[in-house]
């Protein structure tokens, strides 16, 4: 899923379901969808974002509670890749990774753009425009998908 350069986030197919597929050929490469976790708290839910094939989990994207809204992406092994605050996208170490200039265009520390998204009537479409690491394209898509 995140070798390809273009995807399409299908609106929600329920309410805790959105299909993510390539942006050129519409074939379907994953899912997103929030689950229930076991916990104290009933409405405790994290994303999970799972290949197509036989469904094997690439990341998932935590609430971490505090004033602010932040989020936690994790791999799926468990390891921390960065937090989501706000428009930015936080390394493990505190450090800026990309912010969010406009509704439209996601950029690196030094203004390169990384990411572009648009919406479309199928959806959000997100253009990985320089962005080629892997752990990058995680965080780009786990901060689409939590907008």
């Amino acid at each position: 899923m995140l070798e390809c350069g273009r995807l399409l986030i299908r609106d929600a197919e329920s309410a805790d379901s959105r299909a993510i597929l390539d942006a050129t050929t519409d074939r379907t490469l994953g899912s997103a969808r929030r689950v229930r976790l076991r916990s104290w708290l009933p409405i405790w839910r994290i994303l999970e974002v799972r290949e197509a094939d036989d469904a094997p989990l690439v990341f998932t994207v935590e609430r971490i509670f505090s004033l602010a809204r932040r989020f936690i992406v994790r791999d799926a092994d468990g390891r921390s890749l960065g937090m989501l605050i706000g428009s930015m996208i936080v390394s493990p170490a505190g450090h800026l990774i990309s912010f969010r200039d406009s509704e439209s265009t996601m950029r690196d520390i030094d203004g390169r753009a990384l990411a572009r998204v648009s919406r479309t009537l199928a959806g959000t479409e997100i253009d990985f425009a320089v962005a080629t690491d892997p752990f990058i394209r995680m965080l780009l898509l786990a901060a689409v998908l939590r907008s």
